[in-house]
């Protein structure tokens, strides 16, 4: 399983070391973060263990979009059912670098809205929006035209554990 670990700027290479330390494998030190592969016993571990770590994402999509109507269409390609019951709540949290998609929240907006359009005509209903305690949060990384989605699979950042 593919993980892509956020820390704080400057505590990638200390961040690394944790993660290899852990068993981590494929280990590739990015901007505030790494991405690296596990099993999903060694995503648990890193959950408990690593100091350094603010969120572990698990990327499900990746597609490129170079308009809003490009975003809203990819973001309805894509089988959101695989991922979120019509019965949970979910958030979407992003992040943008790019010259096309200027706003971040728009960016949430309009992937929002592809979401629940998507369930409202499969199922004609959809799933409720809950920013502060979602079911699922989804993650939106968007480096110019290039879009990673995530599941957020740490919920509260983890220098919040206690």
């Amino acid at each position: 399983m593919k993980l892509t670990i956020k820390t704080l700027f400057g505590f990638e290479e200390i961040l690394a070391k944790e993660a290899r330390e852990l068993g981590g494998e494929k280990i590739e030190t990015i901007t505030r973060g790494i991405k690296c592969e596990g099993n999903p016993a060694y995503m648990y571990r890193t959950k408990l263990t690593l100091r350094t770590a603010i969120k572990i994402l698990v990327p499900i999509h990746t597609f490129q979009a170079k308009n809003e109507k490009q975003l809203y269409d990819k973001m309805m390609e894509f089988d959101w059912s695989n991922f979120l019951d019509v019965d949970q709540t979910f958030a979407v949290d992003t992040v943008v670098f790019s010259e096309i998609f200027i706003h971040s929240k728009y960016v949430g907006y309009k992937s929002k809205d592809a979401i629940v359009d998507q369930f409202r005509n499969k199922y004609r209903r959809r799933p409720s929006i809950d920013t502060d305690k979602p079911d699922v949060l989804f993650n939106i990384h968007c480096a110019n035209d290039f879009f990673t989605i995530s599941m957020d699979s740490s919920g509260e950042p983890l220098n919040q554990r206690g």
